[in-house]
């Protein structure tokens, strides 16, 4: 079988089909489609559960993200010994969209697989003139407004187990 850069011409693998009406994709080819419901691909929803998984299995060794009791801002910088991911949500409910993440996990980040609004990063530092700002708790969430150049835009929040508090 060929690989990626191969140059192998193989007349079984490489018959043109001008009808792409009838043209058959490998499964392990096909484009992956993104549901209205949850705004990810397939490939997306396995690398949500391979990394959310990760992350379970830490039994809270994590990195957690802190909000200043001076400006009230959320930092989260990269540990190379602790592994961290967390999304910032529209309304205080998983299952609510998903309007930015943060992660130590390469495939979550590079190309916003999650399609989130405002991004995805490795940490705060990683975000171009936007940052997010504490305003209230809302249960087991904490109520962010999303600053882009340092103008308020929509809130945004955050499970508070992924967040330590300066005291």
């Amino acid at each position: 079988m060929a690989g990626c850069n191969s140059s192998s011409n193989n007349n079984a693998t490489s018959t043109t089909i001008n009808d792409t009406s009838q043209q058959a994709i490998a499964p392990s080819r096909q484009i992956p489609q993104i549901t209205d419901s949850t705004n990810i691909s397939p490939l997306s929803d396995s690398i949500d559960r391979a990394n959310a998984s990760t992350i379970n299995s830490a039994k809270g060794n994590v990195n957690k993200a802190t909000v200043s009791l001076k400006d009230s801002l959320l930092s989260i910088s990269s540990s190379k010994f602790q592994d961290h991911r967390f999304f910032g949500y529209s309304q205080p409910d998983t299952l609510s969209k998903r309007m930015l993440l943060f992660s130590s996990f390469t495939n979550d980040v590079e190309g916003n697989p999650f399609h989130c609004p405002y991004g995805a990063y490795y940490s705060t530092t990683d975000m171009d003139s936007m940052q997010l700002k504490y305003v209230a708790d809302n249960g087991s969430f904490a109520k962010f407004t999303l600053l882009q150049h340092n103008a308020p835009q929509e809130p945004v929040y955050i499970e508070k187990k992924w967040i330590d508090f300066e005291k």
